[in-house]
């Protein structure tokens, strides 16, 4: 058994360069809101905005469950060896001056509808890398080095605290998913 949290980090270059790059053109045409916590209106200042009518081509499914498929071979765990669905992408753009703050993933109000459940994984895609600054960051300091095309999967627990850095130059596309 694996005993250090950053074992049950796993990443991933899984998207080609130019799917991410069609993607991050779709997105530059399609409408951004606000981020809020937790479904609820809470904002924080400087926050990142979410794609809310992603109308391009989605090729990311299929990539995304086998990235999933790929993490649970990697863990190993014999008393954890299946998952039953991951929610739709959601794509996250950071504009410069913006962040995401500290957080776990223990999301309950993405299962209200039809899907029940709590997030066990998560999953974090990067589109591009051509911005400075904006950088993944687990356990308070540990940078998680991404680049264009990478999927990170990790715990969607209170052990997996997380962050995104103020993006400095350029804007950062990224995209999300939790499986349960």
């Amino acid at each position: 058994m694996k005993l250090n949290l950053k074992d049950y980090l796993y990443v991933e270059n899984h998207i080609p360069e130019k799917i991410c790059n069609e993607i991050v053109e779709d997105l530059k045409e399609s409408k951004f809101v606000e981020h809020t916590w937790g479904g609820t209106n809470i904002k924080k200042d400087d926050e990142l905005s979410v794609c809310v009518d992603y109308t391009g081509s989605n090729s990311l499914e299929d990539r995304v469950w086998q990235v999933i498929q790929n993490y649970m071979n990697f863990i190993k765990t014999p008393w954890y060896s299946g998952w039953h669905g991951f929610t739709p992408v959601r794509f996250n753009k950071y504009a410069k001056d913006t962040t995401m703050a500290e957080h776990c993933d223990h999301i309950h109000s993405i299962f209200d509808g039809s899907i029940k459940g709590i997030p066990v994984l998560s999953v974090v895609g990067l589109l591009n890398d051509n911005y400075e600054g904006g950088n993944f960051v687990m356990f308070e300091d540990y940078k998680v080095s991404l680049k264009q095309g990478d999927v990170l999967v990790f715990p969607s627990n209170f052990l997996y605290p997380h962050k995104v850095t103020s993006v400095k130059k350029g804007t950062r596309y990224s995209f999300v998913s939790w499986v349960w």
